[in-house]
């Protein structure tokens, strides 16, 4: 055998499990609820309450959603969700109170990286959703069906080290701290020190 033909068999386990350049994401097909709380995805009438995130202290302190948004620039943000889901950009998801269908927060996977199996998970929630205990369960939920449904073999969570509640949510959704990355990327007030956290699949 010669050196071409030895560089070839080695390097086929490695391509073989590669997964594909990009993926057409679309919605769980089964409900996704933790008793009062469940998920849906955006609608247009929740761009005044993505306005009042983007008005939020802790929302700006902690995420990456823009300050002082209007109307139309949200109206804007969920118009595209669904193309940026058919090009395996991300995939947001709402969450509501289920009976009323108010709307709490917003949970979504961002930054796939699809020939290595992987993307980045985050969430935020209003003030009004705030305290319920049961946003681990929806992230728990959510993560379980995108490590099950799509090729994507592992999840990154990153925290603030003060988001104590981020960091408790994280946890019991079965998330494993991994690390602290510091000055891993620039925020509101300069680059952040942030705690890793990942969750991988059962394959």
């Amino acid at each position: 055998m010669d050196e071409s033909s030895k560089a070839v068999r080695w390097n086929m386990p490695f391509w073989a499990e590669r997964g594909p350049e990009t993926w057409n994401l679309s919605f769980p097909d089964e409900p996704m609820d933790a008793g009062p709380i469940s998920l849906r995805p955006w609608r247009k009438a929740d761009a005044t309450c993505r306005v009042e995130a983007s008005n939020d202290p802790l929302i700006l302190e902690y995420t990456s959603v823009e300050s002082d948004l209007t109307v139309a620039e949200a109206e804007e943000w969920i118009v595209k969700r669904d193309s940026d889901m058919a090009d395996g950009i991300s995939i947001f998801m709402a969450i509501q109170e289920s009976e009323s269908e108010k709307f709490l927060g917003s949970l979504g996977l961002i930054d796939f990286i699809w020939n290595e199996g992987r993307a980045e998970i985050g969430y935020w929630m209003l003030p009004n959703g705030r305290g319920t205990g049961r946003l681990s369960e929806l992230l728990n939920r959510f993560s379980s069906w995108a490590l099950e449904s799509l090729p994507i073999a592992r999840i990154d969570l990153f925290t603030n080290l003060d988001n104590f509640s981020s960091i408790r949510t994280a946890e019991r959704a079965g998330y494993i701290q991994e690390g602290l990355l510091h000055s891993f990327k620039p925020g509101r007030n300069g680059r952040e020190d942030l705690l890793l956290f990942g969750r991988v699949g059962s394959g």
